[in-house]
């Protein structure tokens, strides 16, 4: 799971394996299968000549590097107290600060990005636009969300925050347990800025988070090999865009969040999509496989009680 795969090994135009490091090359029995995302797999794992043989990368990946793709900032947070005691809820928040006569859009830009494209935000230059700044985020209780996670972790909660920001914020990031100091204290800002609204939405929690940890674009492209957080950008254009496809070339597919959407949900969705086109729709490999899912699902619906609610 952990090799680190350094390329794509081409032979007579069709992908025949990945060499894996120091271990050598590691040959496919059948084709190559790319969960890493488009911008990982054609601009890290194929060599350039060949994508240029295949007539250059997906227009949406083109346009995601020309006018940037989503970059996002998270932390995580662990707390004193059960989901009972806290009252956490099991459903997700989205929190966006508003000004007077600003529509979602509005808000959503000023309190996130610079006034224009590549300069930072307010509340990042200007130490008074800091004392008074409050930014969108995504907030969601795990904790609350599993039946089974108060015997695990009695008397602990957890929870995830989710932001808008620009990996070029950050200044010379330099490298992964090596960041220099701008980074570090941009980081501490928008750590105290999501406690800000961490605490402006429960304010119960105040005294009682015990452990933050703090992630950024950096840490993305640390992890992931790319800065943006979901891939490419879930934008309309993208959508209808045909140069997206599942078969990259001879022996090479892609799966995961660039094929379809993001979001767990459909995961299982993409990999059923990119197993058709491996395998053939009408194949009898696949239809044995769309039987086992369907019966796993039916399983679970109608055994699996773990996750149902509980009866008045």
């Amino acid at each position: 799971v952990r090799a680190p795969v350094s390329s794509l090994v081409v032979e007579r135009g069709r992908v025949v394996g990945v060499e894996v490091g120091d271990k050598g090359v590691v040959r496919a029995k059948r084709s190559v299968i790319s969960s890493a995302g488009a911008e990982v797999t054609y601009r890290r794992l194929l060599d350039p000549i060949v994508v240029e043989k295949l007539g250059g990368v997906p227009l949406s990946l083109e346009r995601a590097e020309e006018y940037g793709s989503s970059h996002h900032l998270y932390a995580f947070f662990g707390v004193d107290g059960s989901q009972e005691d806290l009252k956490l809820p099991s459903y997700n928040i989205l929190s966006f600060p508003y000004g007077d006569g600003e529509n979602l859009s509005q808000a959503w830009r000023r309190s996130v990005f610079g006034a224009s494209p590549g300069e930072r935000p307010a509340f990042l230059t200007s130490e008074a636009a800091f004392k008074e700044a409050q930014i969108p985020v995504y907030l969601s209780c795990p904790s609350a969300k599993d039946p089974e996670y108060s015997k695990r972790c009695p008397g602990k909660s957890s929870i995830v925050m989710i932001t808008e920001c620009r990996a070029e914020y950050f200044g010379d990031a330099g490298p992964a347990n090596k960041r220099g100091e701008e980074y570090v204290e941009v980081k501490r800002k928008y750590q105290e800025l999501l406690l800000r609204a961490l605490y402006g939405n429960f304010p119960q929690l105040e005294g009682k988070v015990t452990y933050i940890d703090v992630g950024t674009p950096w840490s993305n492209e640390h992890y992931l090999g790319r800065k943006s957080s979901y891939g490419l950008d879930h934008d309309a254009s993208r959508f209808l865009d045909p140069s997206v496809r599942v078969q990259v070339m001879p022996g090479l597919y892609l799966t995961g969040q660039d094929v379809l959407a993001d979001g767990i949900f459909t995961q299982p969705l993409a990999a059923l999509l990119t197993a058709s086109k491996v395998l053939g729709f009408g194949s009898f490999d696949f239809a044995l496989l769309g039987f086992d899912f369907a019966r796993f699902v039916l399983r679970r619906v109608l055994f699996d009680r773990t996750y149902a609610p509980a009866l008045p």
